[in-house]
């Protein structure tokens, strides 16, 4: 499956959370950068082919590609920074490269490392890449719905 944030079912919540909140956000016109998600490697040049004309529709904006593995976060845990992210990518070559690299770091010794000790098993999870055009950003932020410092409830945002 390879489908715009636009074209995702409310469904397909096998594409991993990251994927799914983003283009569910795209769908309720919110205002997220436009994105696609990859629920496999392209494999023929149709698929590589579709990939492409979406990102000329893009204008060729740079582009971040990102893991969307399925269950990678969680109430209970998050995968953050244990699959890899590819920032600013401009080529054609590049994008292949980072698409290939980021299906095959869910088997990187980190990543499963952590499902290790986390889920007790070295499972292989499902992954999906999310390809999203990079923006030009005043501020960087992350917002936690609880206050990871303190056991009082309540949000924090972190503006930097």
């Amino acid at each position: 499956m390879i489908l715009d944030f636009l074209e995702l079912d409310k469904s397909h919540t096998f594409v991993g959370s990251k994927a799914y909140v983003l283009a569910m956000m795209a769908q309720a016109q919110l205002p997220v950068p436009a994105g696609m998600v990859l629920s496999h490697l392209p494999e023929s040049q149709e698929d590589w082919g579709r990939i492409e004309e979406w990102w000329q529709r893009q204008n060729m904006a740079p582009l971040a590609v990102r893991s969307s593995a399925f269950g990678e976060d969680s109430e209970e845990m998050s995968f953050a920074g244990q699959n890899q992210t590819f920032l600013n990518v401009t080529s054609v070559d590049d994008l292949k490269n980072a698409i290939k690299a980021c299906f095959k770091s869910v088997n990187r010794e980190a990543s499963q490392s952590y499902r290790q000790f986390f889920m007790g098993e070295k499972k292989e999870v499902p992954m999906n890449v999310v390809l999203q055009v990079m923006v030009n950003a005043d501020y960087a932020g992350v917002y936690f719905s609880v206050n990871p410092t303190k056991s009082e409830d309540g949000a924090v945002l972190r503006l930097s």
